[in-house]
C-alpha cells in the first residue's frame, strides 16, 4: 500500500539526513566559521575564496545525491558512500582546524600570564 511505502521513505530519509543536509550545513558552517575566525560577520566574508570552495562543495554533494546517477530501488549505497567519504571527510577536517585553533588560543593566554 501507499502508506507503506510513504512511511519506509519516511524512515528511511530520517536514517540518512546525518549524511545529507546536516553534512551539506556542517560544511558550509565550517567554511564559514574558517573565513570568520575572531572577527565580526561581514558579507565581504561570503565572497572569500575559503568559503566559496567548501561551499561548492557542499552545493555539489547536495546536487549528486538528487541527480539521477546511481539509481537504486531500495538502499542508495554509492550516494551514501560517496557523501561519507568527501562530505564528513571534511566536516571532520574542519573540527581538527578548531580543536587546533582552540588549543593555540589556549596556549596564547597561558603564555601571556
Amino acid at each position: 500500500p501507499a502508506v507503506t511505502k510513504l512511511n519506509e521513505v519516511i524512515v528511511l530519509r530520517g536514517l540518512l539526513a546525518p549524511f545529507g543536509h546536516v553534512a551539506y550545513s556542517a560544511i558550509a558552517v565550517g567554511a564559514l566559521w574558517r573565513v570568520k575566525g575572531g572577527e565580526r560577520f561581514t558579507w565581504a566574508m561570503l565572497k572569500d575564496a575559503r568559503f566559496l570552495g567548501l561551499f561548492a562543495v557542499a552545493v555539489a554533494l547536495h546536487a549528486f545525491w538528487n541527480s539521477p546517477l546511481f539509481p537504486s530501488d531500495g538502499f542508495p549505497w554509492i550516494k551514501v558512500a560517496v557523501v561519507v567519504v568527501i562530505g564528513w571527510g571534511l566536516i571532520f577536517s574542519l573540527v581538527q582546524d578548531g580543536l587546533r585553533q582552540i588549543r593555540k588560543e589556549q596556549d596564547d593566554v597561558v603564555n601571556a600570564d
